[in-house]
């Protein structure tokens, strides 16, 4: 049950399941934050994940290359949000990693800038063959599309950055 008298956190992103990574780790800190909070959901696909119905907003996703999905995540769930945000605005947005263009405090598990240090050779190398040259080209894409929006959010100053520690 969704309540007034409570803070609201809206949190944005894709999926949501519990086998692991960042979106087991925000399936958990969700279910923690709805005992204290309102917390309301905006997610295309979530998977044994113990929430309250009523506080899912589902994203309709579509099928397709990454970097079209993407895009239409980052403008679904803002409307989603927007029209929301009418009744009753969220007090936070929360989204773990570069998930929505407006969110107060990202959760970073991976850096994209420092990822693409990492797989920039690789992508020059996929780009000569022609075979691979598509696929290059579209993680070249993608990559650069959301180290530019890492970019933006770092430069924000109402932005609070949560960055996990490595993996050892």
């Amino acid at each position: 049950m969704i309540s007034r008298s409570r803070p609201r956190i809206a949190v944005a992103m894709p999926e949501l399941y519990r086998k692991g990574g960042t979106d087991g780790v925000t399936a958990e800190q969700v279910e923690r934050w709805s005992l204290a909070f309102d917390v309301l959901v905006f997610v295309s696909r979530m998977i044994d994940v113990r929430f309250p119905p009523a506080a899912v907003r589902s994203v309709r996703g579509i099928s397709g290359p990454n970097l079209l999905r993407y895009l239409w995540w980052l403008v679904g769930n803002s409307l989603n949000r927007f029209k929301d945000a009418r009744r009753r605005p969220a007090d936070v947005t929360f989204s773990p990693g570069v998930n929505c263009l407006d969110a107060d405090v990202i959760g970073i598990d991976i850096v994209f800038s420092e990822n693409w240090e990492q797989v920039r050779q690789s992508l020059a190398l996929e780009r000569r063959v022609p075979a691979t040259l598509p696929r290059a080209l579209h993680r070249t894409a993608h990559v650069n599309l959301i180290r530019l929006l890492e970019r933006l959010y770092i430069a924000r100053r109402d932005v609070h950055l949560g960055r996990g520690r490595a993996d050892d």
